[in-house]
């Protein structure tokens, strides 16, 4: 799921974090078959 993510080009200075993006993440897990349930 690498295409999710946002790369990193020098880990030993990463960039701030910033809040994931959720849809794209869902868009990712669904075409790799991957089902992501909500919080219980």
């Amino acid at each position: 799921m690498e295409e999710a993510w946002e790369k990193i080009e020098d880990p030993s200075n990463p960039p701030p974090p910033v809040e994931p993006d959720f849809e794209r993440v869902m868009a990712v897990a669904q075409k790799y078959g991957i089902e992501m349930l909500p919080p219980a």
